[in-house]
């Protein structure tokens, strides 16, 4: 599978990463603020800093997300593959 389509082509997953982020840190922020009962500036202290710390986490799986929306898993293209490289040489 290539993994590199075309330039920009992850661009999309940019958009839905930060939705992604977004929506994860705004729940743990109202979690840790209404319902353990932080101090606001407390929690935000805490959700910006496990968001230093995951970041790159998150980032990936934005873009293993637009890939799987973007790309057709074939599970037989490993055989499909060497089916052709037969008849080619």
């Amino acid at each position: 599978m290539n993994y590199h389509p075309e330039p920009g082509f992850y661009f999309g997953a940019m958009f839905l990463s930060y939705i992604i982020t977004a929506f994860t840190f705004v729940i743990a922020a109202f979690f840790l603020i209404y319902i353990v009962k932080i101090d606001v500036d407390y929690a935000l202290g805490l959700v910006f800093l496990f968001a230093a710390i995951f970041f790159v986490y998150f980032y990936r799986l934005g873009r293993s997300v637009w890939l799987t929306m973007n790309v057709k898993y074939d599970p037989n293209a490993i055989e499909k593959y060497a089916h052709e490289q037969e008849d080619a040489g």
